[in-house]
Protein backbone atom coordinates (compact mmCIF):
# COMPACT_ATOMS: atom_id res chain seq x y z
CA UNK A 1 0.00 0.00 0.00
CA UNK A 2 1.31 3.43 -0.89
CA UNK A 3 2.23 5.45 2.19
CA UNK A 4 1.13 9.06 1.91
CA UNK A 5 1.95 12.00 4.13
CA UNK A 6 -0.87 13.19 6.36
CA UNK A 7 -0.86 16.73 7.74
CA UNK A 8 -3.68 17.68 10.10
CA UNK A 9 -5.52 20.95 9.56
CA UNK A 10 -5.25 23.69 12.16
CA UNK A 11 -8.02 23.06 14.73
CA UNK A 12 -10.75 25.60 15.34
CA UNK A 13 -9.58 28.06 18.06
CA UNK A 14 -12.87 27.65 19.98
CA UNK A 15 -14.18 24.17 19.22
CA UNK A 16 -10.90 22.31 18.63
CA UNK A 17 -10.25 19.46 21.08
CA UNK A 18 -7.06 18.91 23.08
CA UNK A 19 -6.29 15.83 20.97
CA UNK A 20 -6.66 17.83 17.72
CA UNK A 21 -4.33 20.57 18.94
CA UNK A 22 -1.81 17.98 20.18
CA UNK A 23 -1.73 16.30 16.76
CA UNK A 24 -1.45 19.64 14.98
CA UNK A 25 1.37 20.99 17.15
CA UNK A 26 3.24 17.68 17.06
CA UNK A 27 3.09 17.77 13.27
CA UNK A 28 4.33 21.36 13.13
CA UNK A 29 7.26 20.88 15.52
CA UNK A 30 8.41 17.54 14.08
CA UNK A 31 8.34 18.82 10.51
CA UNK A 32 10.23 21.96 11.57
CA UNK A 33 12.87 19.74 13.20
CA UNK A 34 13.07 17.66 10.01
CA UNK A 35 13.62 20.81 7.94
CA UNK A 36 16.43 21.91 10.25
CA UNK A 37 18.07 18.49 9.91
CA UNK A 38 17.78 18.68 6.13
CA UNK A 39 19.29 22.18 6.05
CA UNK A 40 22.23 20.95 8.10
CA UNK A 41 22.85 18.15 5.62
CA UNK A 42 21.27 15.29 7.57
CA UNK A 43 18.81 14.33 4.86
CA UNK A 44 18.59 10.69 5.96
CA UNK A 45 17.75 11.63 9.54
CA UNK A 46 15.18 14.16 8.32
CA UNK A 47 13.48 11.57 6.12
CA UNK A 48 13.45 9.07 8.98
CA UNK A 49 11.86 11.59 11.32
CA UNK A 50 9.13 12.39 8.80
CA UNK A 51 8.48 8.70 8.19
CA UNK A 52 8.02 8.12 11.91
CA UNK A 53 5.52 10.97 12.06
CA UNK A 54 3.60 9.65 9.06
CA UNK A 55 3.47 6.16 10.58
CA UNK A 56 2.05 7.68 13.75
CA UNK A 57 -0.60 9.47 11.70
CA UNK A 58 -1.71 6.26 10.00
CA UNK A 59 -1.82 4.30 13.23
CA UNK A 60 -3.79 7.00 15.04
CA UNK A 61 -6.46 7.12 12.29
CA UNK A 62 -7.81 3.55 11.95
CA UNK A 63 -9.64 4.10 8.66
CA UNK A 64 -6.33 5.05 7.01
CA UNK A 65 -4.66 1.80 8.08
CA UNK A 66 -4.52 -1.15 5.67
CA UNK A 67 -6.70 -2.79 4.53
CA UNK A 68 -9.56 -0.39 5.31
CA UNK A 69 -9.04 1.90 2.27
CA UNK A 70 -9.21 -1.14 -0.02
CA UNK A 71 -12.29 -2.47 1.78
CA UNK A 72 -13.94 0.93 1.31
CA UNK A 73 -13.27 0.57 -2.43
CA UNK A 74 -15.01 -2.82 -2.41
CA UNK A 75 -17.98 -1.38 -0.52
CA UNK A 76 -18.32 1.53 -2.95
CA UNK A 77 -18.22 -0.91 -5.90
CA UNK A 78 -20.92 -3.11 -4.35
CA UNK A 79 -23.08 -0.10 -3.52
CA UNK A 80 -22.87 1.19 -7.09
CA UNK A 81 -23.57 -2.27 -8.54
CA UNK A 82 -26.15 -3.78 -6.17
CA UNK A 83 -27.52 -0.76 -4.32
CA UNK A 84 -27.99 -0.42 -0.58
CA UNK A 85 -31.38 -2.03 0.03
CA UNK A 86 -32.27 -4.04 3.12
CA UNK A 87 -32.02 -7.21 1.05
CA UNK A 88 -28.48 -6.30 -0.03
CA UNK A 89 -27.53 -5.68 3.62
CA UNK A 90 -28.93 -9.09 4.59
CA UNK A 91 -27.07 -10.82 1.75
CA UNK A 92 -23.77 -9.23 2.79
CA UNK A 93 -24.37 -10.49 6.31
CA UNK A 94 -25.16 -13.98 4.99
CA UNK A 95 -21.94 -13.84 2.96
CA UNK A 96 -20.03 -13.91 6.26
CA UNK A 97 -21.82 -17.14 7.20
CA UNK A 98 -21.12 -18.65 3.78
CA UNK A 99 -17.40 -17.91 4.03
CA UNK A 100 -17.31 -19.27 7.59
CA UNK A 101 -18.78 -22.52 6.28
CA UNK A 102 -16.13 -22.71 3.59
CA UNK A 103 -13.42 -22.18 6.21
CA UNK A 104 -14.87 -25.03 8.27
CA UNK A 105 -14.97 -27.28 5.20
CA UNK A 106 -11.35 -26.43 4.42
CA UNK A 107 -10.30 -27.35 7.95
CA UNK A 108 -12.13 -30.68 7.73
CA UNK A 109 -10.34 -31.34 4.44
CA UNK A 110 -7.00 -30.38 5.92
CA UNK A 111 -7.40 -32.84 8.81
CA UNK A 112 -8.57 -35.69 6.54
CA UNK A 113 -11.55 -36.24 8.78
CA UNK A 114 -13.58 -37.77 5.93
CA UNK A 115 -11.99 -41.21 5.28
CA UNK A 116 -13.59 -41.40 1.85
CA UNK A 117 -11.98 -38.16 0.64
CA UNK A 118 -8.85 -38.14 2.74
CA UNK A 119 -6.75 -34.96 3.01
CA UNK A 120 -8.09 -32.48 0.44
CA UNK A 121 -6.89 -29.11 1.80
CA UNK A 122 -3.84 -27.53 3.35
CA UNK A 123 -3.29 -25.06 6.16
CA UNK A 124 -2.88 -22.33 3.54
CA UNK A 125 -6.33 -23.17 2.19
CA UNK A 126 -7.80 -22.72 5.66
CA UNK A 127 -5.95 -19.42 6.05
CA UNK A 128 -7.31 -18.21 2.70
CA UNK A 129 -10.88 -19.06 3.70
CA UNK A 130 -10.46 -17.32 7.03
CA UNK A 131 -9.26 -14.22 5.18
CA UNK A 132 -12.46 -14.40 3.12
CA UNK A 133 -14.44 -14.46 6.36
CA UNK A 134 -12.59 -11.38 7.61
CA UNK A 135 -13.03 -9.46 4.36
CA UNK A 136 -16.74 -10.33 4.19
CA UNK A 137 -17.21 -9.20 7.79
CA UNK A 138 -15.39 -5.93 7.15
CA UNK A 139 -17.59 -5.28 4.13
CA UNK A 140 -20.77 -6.12 6.06
CA UNK A 141 -19.66 -3.90 8.96
CA UNK A 142 -20.00 -0.85 6.70
CA UNK A 143 -23.75 -1.46 6.58
CA UNK A 144 -24.16 -1.03 10.34
CA UNK A 145 -21.82 1.83 11.30
CA UNK A 146 -20.47 4.97 9.66
CA UNK A 147 -17.04 4.37 11.19
CA UNK A 148 -16.33 0.64 10.82
CA UNK A 149 -12.56 0.97 11.35
CA UNK A 150 -12.95 2.90 14.60
CA UNK A 151 -15.72 0.54 15.73
CA UNK A 152 -13.45 -2.47 15.22
CA UNK A 153 -10.51 -0.73 16.90
CA UNK A 154 -12.69 0.09 19.92
CA UNK A 155 -13.88 -3.51 20.09
CA UNK A 156 -10.32 -4.83 19.98
CA UNK A 157 -9.34 -2.39 22.75
CA UNK A 158 -12.26 -3.64 24.85
CA UNK A 159 -11.30 -7.28 24.35
CA UNK A 160 -7.65 -6.66 25.25
CA UNK A 161 -8.72 -4.65 28.32
CA UNK A 162 -10.86 -7.57 29.46
CA UNK A 163 -7.92 -9.92 28.98
CA UNK A 164 -5.64 -7.67 31.02
CA UNK A 165 -8.29 -7.49 33.73
CA UNK A 166 -8.65 -11.26 33.74
CA UNK A 167 -4.88 -11.68 34.05
CA UNK A 168 -4.77 -9.54 37.17
CA UNK A 169 -4.70 -11.35 40.49
CA UNK A 170 -7.65 -10.62 42.76
CA UNK A 171 -6.60 -10.43 46.40
CA UNK A 172 -8.15 -9.63 49.73
CA UNK A 173 -6.55 -6.40 50.99
CA UNK A 174 -5.10 -6.04 54.46
CA UNK A 175 -5.19 -2.79 56.46
CA UNK A 176 -1.50 -2.19 55.67
CA UNK A 177 -2.37 -2.25 51.95
CA UNK A 178 -4.65 0.77 52.32
CA UNK A 179 -2.98 2.87 55.00
CA UNK A 180 -1.81 5.84 52.93
CA UNK A 181 -3.66 8.18 55.29
CA UNK A 182 -2.98 6.16 58.42
CA UNK A 183 -5.43 4.83 61.01
CA UNK A 184 -7.77 7.23 62.81
CA UNK A 185 -10.27 6.17 65.47
CA UNK A 186 -9.62 2.58 64.40
CA UNK A 187 -10.40 3.29 60.72
CA UNK A 188 -7.58 2.79 58.20
CA UNK A 189 -7.85 5.18 55.25
CA UNK A 190 -6.20 5.70 51.89
CA UNK A 191 -6.68 8.00 48.92
CA UNK A 192 -9.09 6.71 46.29
CA UNK A 193 -9.78 7.96 42.76
CA UNK A 194 -8.95 11.33 41.23
CA UNK A 195 -11.44 13.46 43.20
CA UNK A 196 -9.79 13.27 46.61
CA UNK A 197 -12.08 10.50 47.93
CA UNK A 198 -11.01 8.27 50.81
CA UNK A 199 -11.45 4.51 51.08
CA UNK A 200 -11.75 2.31 54.16
CA UNK A 201 -12.10 -1.44 54.40
CA UNK A 202 -15.42 -2.72 55.73
CA UNK A 203 -18.77 -0.99 56.05
CA UNK A 204 -17.75 1.58 58.66
CA UNK A 205 -20.60 3.38 60.52
CA UNK A 206 -21.18 6.86 59.11
CA UNK A 207 -20.25 8.94 62.18
CA UNK A 208 -17.08 6.96 62.81
CA UNK A 209 -16.00 7.09 59.16
CA UNK A 210 -16.63 10.84 58.92
CA UNK A 211 -14.75 11.50 62.15
CA UNK A 212 -11.80 9.44 60.89
CA UNK A 213 -11.80 11.27 57.55
CA UNK A 214 -11.93 14.68 59.25
CA UNK A 215 -9.03 13.75 61.54
CA UNK A 216 -6.98 12.46 58.61
CA UNK A 217 -7.48 15.68 56.68
CA UNK A 218 -6.58 17.74 59.74
CA UNK A 219 -3.44 15.86 60.79
CA UNK A 220 -2.03 15.07 57.33
CA UNK A 221 -3.18 17.93 55.09
CA UNK A 222 -3.65 20.66 57.66
CA UNK A 223 -7.30 21.08 56.69
CA UNK A 224 -10.31 21.21 59.01
CA UNK A 225 -13.58 20.00 57.49
CA UNK A 226 -16.75 21.78 58.61
CA UNK A 227 -20.33 21.02 57.53
CA UNK A 228 -21.51 23.17 54.64
CA UNK A 229 -24.78 25.13 54.95
CA UNK A 230 -27.68 22.81 54.23
CA UNK A 231 -25.41 19.78 54.33
CA UNK A 232 -27.16 16.43 54.49
CA UNK A 233 -24.68 13.97 55.92
CA UNK A 234 -23.35 11.37 55.40
CA UNK A 235 -20.99 11.88 52.45
CA UNK A 236 -20.19 8.22 52.04
CA UNK A 237 -21.36 5.03 50.39
CA UNK A 238 -21.14 1.44 51.50
CA UNK A 239 -20.32 -0.79 48.57
CA UNK A 240 -18.19 -3.75 47.53
CA UNK A 241 -14.78 -3.74 45.86
CA UNK A 242 -12.59 -6.22 43.99
CA UNK A 243 -8.89 -5.52 44.52
CA UNK A 244 -6.39 -6.50 41.83
CA UNK A 245 -2.65 -5.97 41.60
CA UNK A 246 -1.50 -3.49 38.95
CA UNK A 247 1.50 -4.09 36.68
CA UNK A 248 4.88 -2.86 37.87
CA UNK A 249 5.55 0.78 37.12
CA UNK A 250 2.07 2.01 38.04
CA UNK A 251 1.65 4.75 40.63
CA UNK A 252 -0.28 2.41 42.96
CA UNK A 253 0.19 -1.28 43.65
CA UNK A 254 -3.49 -2.14 43.28
CA UNK A 255 -6.78 -1.12 41.71
CA UNK A 256 -10.27 -1.36 43.18
CA UNK A 257 -13.33 -2.07 41.03
CA UNK A 258 -16.60 -1.19 42.78
CA UNK A 259 -19.71 -3.37 42.69
CA UNK A 260 -23.19 -2.38 43.93
CA UNK A 261 -23.70 -5.88 45.38
CA UNK A 262 -21.44 -8.61 46.69
CA UNK A 263 -19.70 -10.70 44.03
CA UNK A 264 -17.05 -13.40 44.20
CA UNK A 265 -13.77 -11.97 45.46
CA UNK A 266 -15.25 -8.61 46.50
CA UNK A 267 -14.90 -7.21 50.01
CA UNK A 268 -17.01 -4.57 51.77
CA UNK A 269 -15.62 -1.04 51.48
CA UNK A 270 -16.60 2.47 52.58
CA UNK A 271 -15.94 5.37 50.20
CA UNK A 272 -15.99 8.92 51.58
CA UNK A 273 -16.63 11.92 49.34
CA UNK A 274 -13.50 14.03 48.94
CA UNK A 275 -15.60 17.20 48.58
CA UNK A 276 -17.56 16.82 51.79
CA UNK A 277 -18.04 19.89 53.91
CA UNK A 278 -16.21 23.20 53.76
CA UNK A 279 -12.40 23.00 54.10
CA UNK A 280 -10.60 25.46 56.37
CA UNK A 281 -6.83 25.61 56.37
CA UNK A 282 -5.18 25.39 59.78
CA UNK A 283 -2.67 28.09 60.65
CA UNK A 284 -0.89 29.50 63.68
CA UNK A 285 -3.22 30.00 66.65
CA UNK A 286 -4.37 33.59 67.19
CA UNK A 287 -6.71 35.14 69.75
CA UNK A 288 -10.27 35.91 68.61
CA UNK A 289 -11.02 39.63 69.11
CA UNK A 290 -14.67 38.83 69.89
CA UNK A 291 -14.53 36.04 72.49
CA UNK A 292 -10.84 36.13 73.43
CA UNK A 293 -10.26 32.43 72.77
CA UNK A 294 -7.41 31.06 70.69
CA UNK A 295 -8.36 29.94 67.18
CA UNK A 296 -6.37 27.98 64.60
CA UNK A 297 -8.86 28.06 61.73
CA UNK A 298 -8.73 30.14 58.58
CA UNK A 299 -11.11 30.25 55.65
CA UNK A 300 -10.28 28.94 52.14
CA UNK A 301 -10.07 32.54 50.91
CA UNK A 302 -6.62 32.96 52.50
CA UNK A 303 -4.61 32.35 55.63
CA UNK A 304 -5.01 35.98 56.74
CA UNK A 305 -8.81 35.65 56.94
CA UNK A 306 -9.75 33.93 60.19
CA UNK A 307 -12.91 32.38 61.56
CA UNK A 308 -13.10 31.58 65.26
CA UNK A 309 -13.77 27.90 65.88
CA UNK A 310 -15.66 28.78 69.08
CA UNK A 311 -17.90 31.77 68.34
CA UNK A 312 -17.57 31.77 64.50
CA UNK A 313 -16.56 35.43 64.44
CA UNK A 314 -14.63 36.40 61.28
CA UNK A 315 -11.77 38.87 61.14
CA UNK A 316 -8.63 39.66 59.17
CA UNK A 317 -5.19 39.10 60.63
CA UNK A 318 -1.75 38.23 59.30
CA UNK A 319 -0.71 34.65 59.87
CA UNK A 320 1.58 31.95 58.64
CA UNK A 321 0.42 28.47 57.70
CA UNK A 322 1.78 25.74 59.92
CA UNK A 323 0.89 22.09 59.20
CA UNK A 324 -0.81 20.06 61.87
CA UNK A 325 1.57 18.31 64.21
CA UNK A 326 3.78 21.37 64.73
CA UNK A 327 1.70 22.88 67.52
CA UNK A 328 -0.76 24.77 65.34
CA UNK A 329 -3.79 22.50 65.88
CA UNK A 330 -6.10 22.49 68.83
Amino acid sequence: MTHTTISPDRPDPVHGTVEQWADYLTDQYVREAANLLRESGSTVAAAGLENLLDCHRHLSVPEQCAPWPDIATVVDWLNDTNGVSEQETALRLLKVTEEAGEAAAAYIGATGQNPRKGTTHTADDVADELCDVIVSAMVALHSFTDQPARHLAAKVDLVTARIEQAKRIVFEPRPEDVDHYGTHYGVTLCGYGEDGDLLALGHVPARRALAAAARARRTIEGIRIRPSPGDDLPHLRHTWGSFTYLPEGELLDWECIEHPDQVDGAVPITVLDGEMGTPEFLGNPVRCPACGRMSTSSTPTGIDHRRCASCHHRWTTPGTYRPAGTGGER
